[in-house]
Parts: C-alpha cells; structure tokens; sequence
C-alpha cells in the first residue's frame, strides 16, 4: 500500500465515539474492506485468514444486541491492530462511493467527528489535502486496480456528502 496517508481525527476522538466498528448485522455491508493489496494488515501478526470473509470484510462477533469488528477491544474502544488496520478503517469517515460516473470520496454525516468538524475551514482544507493525495499517481492505479472491489450499494445519499470525483 501507499504511505503517507494524513488522518482527519486523533484516535482519541474515536476512543471517545461508539459508533464505528459496531454493525446491526453480523455481515453488515458497512464493516471495512481488506483489497487484495493491503499487505500490511494482511502481515501483522494478530490476523489470519479467518478474520475476512470470502469477499475481504473484515468479520464480527456478537457483543450484547450488536455485531462488532474482531479486531475492536469492546472495553476500551481500541483498534487491536490499528498500526496496520485497513485503509478503509484508516480513511473514515471518508468513503469511497462507486457509480456509473466514476468513483467519488464522499463523507459519512452519520460520524460524530464530521458533524462538528464540517463546516471549518481545516476540515475544508483536510478535504483539499484528500483531493491532492488521491491525484497521486500511485493511488489513480491503485483505485483502477480495485475498482471492482470497490461497494457502495449499500450507502444512501442522505447518510453521506459527496466531496469530488477521484477518476471517471
């Protein structure tokens, strides 16, 4: 994978938030995506094959009346392997969303960070940074390469905000 990936939050906003991680369903659309070329989570020593499902979701398991990511530590709120959890865990609550126009990066309003953060300037400056670092080659291929492991089906319009089209 490409590095140098700047995080819109602290993780100890996250820490703070009970929203992520967690799915009504255990094979919810809406658990992260593992593409085939993530090779450092798919290295890391706490993950082995059977923590993805036969598409690269990430599995869950019951927790009271939910379904939580295998890797999430229900105690505490912490990622168990968050140096090298998925890209997608690394870019909420920004998404990719797929249609016949292209791929587009889009943000989740149901996020209690964006709900905040919206309407400042460094969160429009942050989605400016997005922009440039999707333009990078390295990550034009990237998404090319994916495509077809790319879902958003899934996703209403109302629960997102669409930002800028990364390619047609």
């Amino acid at each position: 994978m490409l590095k140098n990936f700047k995080q819109a939050m602290d993780q100890k906003y996250c820490l703070e938030c009970k929203g992520c991680c967690r799915f009504k369903e255990a094979k919810s659309p809406w658990r992260p995506k593992v593409y085939t070329s993530e090779d450092k989570i798919l290295r890391h020593k706490a993950l082995e094959k059977t923590f993805l499902d036969s598409q690269g979701h990430v599995a869950t398991r019951a927790s009271a009346e939910e379904h939580v990511c295998l890797f999430l530590d229900s105690l505490t709120n912490a990622c168990q392997v968050y140096q090298a959890r998925p890209f997608e865990c690394e870019l909420y609550p920004f998404l990719f969303i797929k249609n016949q126009e292209g791929v587009f990066l889009a943000v989740h309003l149901a996020c209690p960070f964006v709900q905040e953060a919206q309407s400042l300037a460094s969160f429009q400056e942050y989605c400016g940074s997005l922009r440039e670092f999707f333009r990078q080659e390295g990550w034009q291929t990237f998404l090319k390469e994916h495509i077809n492991e790319i879902s958003s089906s899934h996703i209403h319009d109302n629960e997102i905000q669409p930002l800028f089209c990364i390619f047609p």
